[in-house]
C-alpha cells in the first residue's frame, strides 16, 4: 500500500496524469536535439563519477533545495547536501572506485517527467558495493536533472 501511495504521490506532484510507457531503448536514441534524454544523462554522470568528479556527477541534479535523496541513512534535502554526503561517502578516487549503471528502465510519466529505475554497482579495491536504485528526473529549458534520487544498498547474494 505504500509502495501505491507513493507513485500516486510522485503523479501528482508532477502533475501528470499516467504512464506513457516503458523504454528500455539505448540512451542516445531518446536523446533531446539540443541536450541529454534521461538514460543519457545517467550515462554522463556515470562517465563523470569514474573520472572522478563528483561535481560534474551533481550536474545531473536539479541545484535546488527541494530536490531529495533516499537511502539508508533515510531521506536528504537539497543539492548542498546531497553533494555534501557524496564527498563525505567518497572522499578520493580509491572510495568513489568505478560505477556501472545497469538494466536502466525508463519509464515516461509525461512528456517533461520520466522514472528510471536499474542496479548500481562501484567496484574498488575493498569492500566493493552495489545495490538498486530508481530516480525522477524532470525536464527543464536546460535539459532534464534528476529530482529525487532513492539508491539502497542490496548485498551480494551467495
Amino acid at each position: 500500500m505504500k509502495a501505491l501511495c507513493s507513485v500516486i504521490l510522485i503523479f501528482v506532484s508532477l502533475g501528470v496524469g499516467g504512464c506513457r510507457g516503458v523504454s528500455r531503448e539505448p540512451a542516445s536514441a531518446r536523446a533531446e536535439p539540443a541536450g541529454r534524454g534521461p538514460l543519457e544523462l545517467l550515462r554522463w554522470q556515470q562517465d563523470a563519477w569514474n573520472r572522478g568528479d563528483i561535481d560534474a556527477f551533481m550536474d545531473g541534479y536539479l541545484e535546488s533545495d527541494d530536490i531529495t535523496f533516499s537511502g539508508s541513512s533515510g531521506t536528504k534535502r537539497g543539492w548542498t547536501t546531497i553533494k555534501e554526503r557524496f564527498k563525505r561517502r567518497y572522499p578520493d578516487r580509491a572510495a568513489m572506485g568505478r560505477t556501472d549503471f545497469s538494466d536502466l528502465e525508463l519509464i515516461e510519466l509525461g512528456p517533461d517527467a520520466a522514472l528510471v529505475t536499474g542496479k548500481w554497482r562501484v567496484t574498488r579495491d575493498e569492500d566493493p558495493i552495489g545495490g538498486v536504485f530508481s530516480v525522477v528526473l524532470r525536464r527543464y529549458a536546460d535539459g532534464w536533472r534528476v529530482i529525487h534520487d532513492h539508491t539502497s544498498v542490496v548485498p551480494d547474494e551467495e
